[in-house]
């Protein structure tokens, strides 16, 4: 992520999980962005690095589904 980095979008990675509880071989993802819509500035940020859009080509091919959301504290 560091042309989120460059894009001046601030996050850090909190959490990289693997469970295959429910459903099979599921890869889990946390990361912590100051507002929600920093998130989306680094992934439109990320889109115009080649690396990282031939490894979303290659992930795509090998997944069934891809889950978003957005989680606050309160």
């Amino acid at each position: 992520m560091e042309a989120a980095r460059a894009a001046g979008v601030e996050h850090e990675l909190e959490l990289l999980a693997y469970s295959d509880v429910g459903r099979l071989n599921e890869l889990i993802e946390v990361w912590r962005f100051a507002k929600a819509s920093d998130s989306i500035r680094a992934r439109e940020a990320s889109r115009g690095v080649a690396v990282w859009r031939d490894c979303i080509a290659t992930l795509t091919e090998l997944t069934e589904t891809f889950d978003s959301s957005f989680v606050y504290e309160t």
